[in-house]
Parts: structure tokens; sequence; C-alpha cells
């Protein structure tokens, strides 16, 4: 990976006005409300798990897919790849930086839930660690399809919307899971997000992941990736 690629991604991608609302404010804000809230019982791993996949949600949906068509529609690409240094190094470059924005605002809803709410800190490390990388994998593979195939950042954005919508419904997002009709907590079941969350969630209370929803996001990593990889535009 180039080294001077990928400082300067660093910076744009702190510099943009909307990155750090959208990828660290707004799930803490979904915290501090529903962490104000009375309740009959001890806090449990929903609402910090529900901030968790707010957060891959908002990079690998909304902000990664724009900012690689921005790219393709400004003609960035090509005019890397008249210059020693590969367009592909741009690409390592946004997944590496996505990829700690993902951890550091994983860690940031971890210690505020845990600090200042009370909310229960990952009760199986190791497995709730593997859950958020195999998650962020997964997430980002299928973000980076409108990514590889848009013409324009408004196109790659509208799309990826498009996927966030849905995804965050059958994810119990906006309606907890177990308010949801029995067909749709069985679709989300086998969406990336869906698949996520109830890995997350029982990796955050001690438990071992079923493995079948591990398989579901290896599959949706493995299929997206290599779609993307193959049908990536540079121009």
């Amino acid at each position: 990976m180039n080294t001077n690629v990928l400082v300067s991604e660093l910076k744009i991608f702190y510099r943009e006005p909307v990155t750090l609302p959208l990828a660290f404010a707004l799930p803490v804000v979904v915290l501090v409300i529903f962490g104000v809230l009375p309740s009959d019982g001890p806090k449990t791993a929903e609402l910090p798990t529900l901030a968790v996949t707010l957060v891959l949600a908002m990079l690998g949906f909304l902000l990664l897919p724009g900012a690689l068509a921005t790219y393709r529609e400004k003609g960035v690409l090509r005019r890397m790849a008249t210059t020693p240094v590969a367009p592909r190094a741009l690409l390592q470059a946004q997944l590496a930086v996505y990829g700690a924005a993902a951890l550091v605002g994983v860690v940031v809803v971890v210690v505020f839930g845990a600090v200042l709410l009370k909310m229960p800190v990952p009760v199986g490390e190791t497995w709730t660690a593997a859950m958020v990388v195999l998650g962020t994998a997964a997430i980002f593979s299928l973000g980076l399809l409108p990514a590889a195939l848009a013409t324009s950042a408004k196109a790659a954005t509208g799309v990826g919307f498009a996927l966030y919508m849905p995804s965050a419904f059958f994810a119990g997002v906006y309606v907890p899971s177990a308010q949801l009709p029995g067909f749709a907590r069985s679709i989300g079941q086998y969406t990336p997000l869906g698949a996520f969350r109830d890995a997350l969630t029982s990796a955050w209370s001690g438990n071992t992941p079923d493995p079948s929803v591990l398989a579901i996001m290896v599959a949706w990593t493995v299929v997206c990736g290599l779609v993307a990889a193959r049908t990536f535009r540079w121009e």
C-alpha cells in the first residue's frame, strides 16, 4: 500500500463535513436518546449493537460508494493510471481508511455507552472483535458494488442509500426485530446487516454466534467482493 496515498486519503476523509456526524455522532445520539429512557430492567446488548450496526452501515452504504465514485467522475483514477502510482493504490487506501474509521466508531460507541450510560461492555471480547471485522468486510463488500459501477458520486450515493434503507429495516434498526413480522425477521437474517447484528449481539453477550450467520456474512463478502473486483470501472 502506498503510504503517501493513504495519508492523503486520511486527510480528505476527516475534512469532509458529513463524515464525522454520520459515522460517529449519529450513533452516539442514538445511544443517548435510548439510553436515558426509563427501563424496567437492566440494559442489554441490543442498544450498543444497534449503534455499532449504524456505524458500519453509514460508512459502508452511504459514504464509501460516493467517495470512490467521486474519483471516477472527476477523472482522478484515469490520471493516476499515467503515474507510477497504480489506481488500485487509491482503492486500497480508501478501504483502509474506512476500515479504520469503522474501528474508531466501534470504540467510541463502547466507551461512550459504558462510561456515560452504563451500557454493557462486550463479554465475549474475542468473538465481538471477530464479528466487527467480518461484518465490516460483508457490509463494505456490498457497498463496493455501487462504487464499482456508478458513473457519478450522486448515483453511487443514491444506490447506497437504496441499499441502506431496506437493510436497516430488516436488521431491526427502525423497529426492534422482535416486533417485525415473521417474514421480515427471516429476510433480515440473510442480509449482511441483519446477520451482522445478530452475530454481534450474541458475541456481545458472551455467546458463540450461530455458524449459519457467520456463513451468510462470509458468502456476502466473497460474492460481492468478487463481483465488485471484476466489474470495477477505473474511468
